[in-house]
């Protein structure tokens, strides 16, 4: 039982924490261009809007995954009185 709740929670966590990852990766990258230390034509830029829209799709992975981490935290918090 701990053990599938681990793995439910980490399908929570593991992508959420890579979107997040990549959101400050856009924001730094923004950042950068339009500070001119990064030419807007560059590979790293032309590379933020799908680092952008896979953070989405890693926080709507994560997200999807919250109701199943929650219901078996649930059972354990019954099932050991916590």
């Amino acid at each position: 039982m701990v053990c599938e709740t681990k793995r439910a929670c980490s399908a929570v966590s593991e992508p959420t924490s890579r979107a997040l990852t990549l959101k400050y990766e856009v924001e730094r990258g923004l950042a950068n261009v339009r500070a001119g230390k990064l030419a807007a034509d560059s590979h790293e830029a032309q590379a933020l809007p799908d680092k952008l829209e896979e953070a989405a799709r890693l926080l709507e992975q994560g997200h999807a995954a919250v109701s199943d981490c929650d219901e078996k935290l649930t059972a354990l918090k019954r099932r050991y009185g916590i």
